[in-house]
Protein backbone atom coordinates (compact mmCIF):
# COMPACT_ATOMS: atom_id res chain seq x y z
CA UNK A 1 0.00 0.00 0.00
CA UNK A 2 2.65 2.41 0.79
CA UNK A 3 4.12 1.99 -2.23
CA UNK A 4 1.48 2.42 -4.40
CA UNK A 5 0.64 6.04 -2.63
CA UNK A 6 4.66 6.73 -3.57
CA UNK A 7 3.69 5.76 -7.30
CA UNK A 8 0.43 7.62 -7.02
CA UNK A 9 2.47 11.05 -5.45
CA UNK A 10 5.01 10.54 -8.06
CA UNK A 11 2.46 10.84 -10.86
CA UNK A 12 0.84 13.51 -9.64
CA UNK A 13 3.89 15.24 -9.34
CA UNK A 14 5.29 14.56 -12.84
CA UNK A 15 1.88 15.96 -14.06
CA UNK A 16 1.86 19.75 -12.64
CA UNK A 17 5.41 20.69 -14.04
CA UNK A 18 6.10 24.04 -12.01
CA UNK A 19 8.50 25.31 -15.78
CA UNK A 20 8.12 23.69 -19.13
CA UNK A 21 11.02 21.11 -20.23
CA UNK A 22 14.05 22.19 -22.89
CA UNK A 23 12.06 20.00 -25.29
CA UNK A 24 8.72 21.53 -24.43
CA UNK A 25 9.99 25.05 -25.02
CA UNK A 26 11.84 23.75 -28.04
CA UNK A 27 9.08 21.92 -30.13
CA UNK A 28 6.34 25.11 -29.23
CA UNK A 29 8.99 27.76 -30.95
CA UNK A 30 9.76 25.48 -33.73
CA UNK A 31 6.09 24.66 -34.27
CA UNK A 32 5.52 28.93 -34.38
CA UNK A 33 8.47 29.31 -36.69
CA UNK A 34 7.50 26.61 -39.02
CA UNK A 35 4.05 28.97 -39.47
CA UNK A 36 6.21 31.68 -40.84
CA UNK A 37 6.81 32.89 -44.42
CA UNK A 38 10.83 32.72 -42.93
CA UNK A 39 10.25 28.82 -42.67
CA UNK A 40 10.33 28.48 -46.78
CA UNK A 41 13.98 30.62 -46.12
CA UNK A 42 15.39 29.33 -43.13
CA UNK A 43 15.60 25.97 -41.04
CA UNK A 44 15.62 26.02 -37.52
CA UNK A 45 18.78 25.07 -35.83
CA UNK A 46 20.98 24.58 -32.45
CA UNK A 47 18.20 25.67 -30.16
CA UNK A 48 19.75 26.31 -26.52
CA UNK A 49 17.66 27.11 -23.22
CA UNK A 50 20.06 29.56 -21.91
CA UNK A 51 18.45 30.36 -18.10
CA UNK A 52 14.42 30.92 -17.24
CA UNK A 53 12.60 32.10 -14.33
CA UNK A 54 9.07 32.20 -13.08
CA UNK A 55 7.34 34.91 -12.82
CA UNK A 56 2.72 35.37 -10.80
CA UNK A 57 3.00 32.79 -8.73
CA UNK A 58 4.25 29.90 -11.30
CA UNK A 59 2.08 31.03 -14.04
CA UNK A 60 4.26 32.88 -16.05
CA UNK A 61 7.58 31.52 -17.36
CA UNK A 62 10.25 33.30 -18.92
CA UNK A 63 13.03 31.21 -21.15
CA UNK A 64 15.57 32.83 -22.20
CA UNK A 65 16.95 30.91 -25.40
CA UNK A 66 19.33 30.84 -28.11
CA UNK A 67 19.41 29.73 -31.76
CA UNK A 68 20.41 29.53 -35.15
CA UNK A 69 18.10 29.93 -38.40
CA UNK A 70 20.40 28.57 -41.61
CA UNK A 71 19.57 29.89 -45.06
CA UNK A 72 18.03 26.65 -46.61
CA UNK A 73 19.39 28.31 -50.24
CA UNK A 74 22.03 31.26 -51.08
CA UNK A 75 20.98 34.81 -52.17
CA UNK A 76 21.47 33.66 -55.74
CA UNK A 77 20.24 30.47 -55.83
CA UNK A 78 16.65 32.22 -54.66
CA UNK A 79 17.31 34.91 -57.16
CA UNK A 80 17.57 32.29 -60.39
CA UNK A 81 14.17 30.56 -58.42
CA UNK A 82 12.29 33.69 -58.93
CA UNK A 83 13.29 34.50 -62.28
CA UNK A 84 12.14 31.36 -63.55
CA UNK A 85 9.25 31.73 -61.65
CA UNK A 86 8.00 34.29 -62.73
CA UNK A 87 9.78 34.39 -66.34
CA UNK A 88 6.61 35.29 -68.17
CA UNK A 89 4.83 37.57 -65.50
CA UNK A 90 6.14 40.68 -65.60
CA UNK A 91 4.59 42.12 -62.74
CA UNK A 92 5.73 39.17 -60.31
CA UNK A 93 8.94 39.56 -61.95
CA UNK A 94 8.87 42.84 -60.43
CA UNK A 95 7.87 41.99 -56.92
CA UNK A 96 10.12 38.90 -56.66
CA UNK A 97 12.86 41.52 -57.86
CA UNK A 98 11.88 43.73 -54.70
CA UNK A 99 11.87 40.74 -52.43
CA UNK A 100 15.15 39.88 -53.30
CA UNK A 101 16.50 43.28 -53.02
CA UNK A 102 15.10 43.39 -49.31
CA UNK A 103 16.18 39.94 -48.29
CA UNK A 104 20.24 41.76 -49.49
CA UNK A 105 19.60 44.64 -47.06
CA UNK A 106 17.97 42.71 -44.46
CA UNK A 107 21.01 39.81 -44.64
CA UNK A 108 23.43 40.68 -47.14
CA UNK A 109 25.11 38.64 -50.28
CA UNK A 110 24.01 35.07 -47.97
CA UNK A 111 24.84 31.49 -48.82
CA UNK A 112 23.11 28.14 -48.45
CA UNK A 113 23.89 26.93 -45.19
CA UNK A 114 24.85 30.07 -43.69
CA UNK A 115 23.14 31.06 -40.13
CA UNK A 116 22.33 33.49 -38.13
CA UNK A 117 22.18 33.63 -34.33
CA UNK A 118 19.24 35.31 -32.32
CA UNK A 119 19.17 35.44 -28.50
CA UNK A 120 15.48 36.14 -27.01
CA UNK A 121 13.18 35.68 -24.30
CA UNK A 122 9.83 33.79 -24.73
CA UNK A 123 6.95 33.70 -22.47
CA UNK A 124 4.85 30.50 -21.14
CA UNK A 125 1.53 30.60 -19.63
CA UNK A 126 0.69 28.04 -17.43
CA UNK A 127 -2.89 26.40 -18.95
CA UNK A 128 -5.09 23.01 -17.74
CA UNK A 129 -3.17 21.31 -20.59
CA UNK A 130 -0.15 22.39 -19.87
CA UNK A 131 2.82 25.32 -20.77
CA UNK A 132 1.82 27.73 -24.18
CA UNK A 133 4.01 29.91 -25.41
CA UNK A 134 2.35 32.97 -25.60
CA UNK A 135 2.61 34.91 -29.08
CA UNK A 136 3.44 38.91 -29.20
Amino acid sequence: MRILTLVVIALLFSGCSNKPSESEIEQQLYNAFIETADSQLFQFINFEKINGFQQDDGKVYIAEIRYELAFKKGIEELEDDLKNQFQKDIVGSIGSGLNVMALKIKYGDFKSGDSITYEDKKTFIKTENGWLLQEK
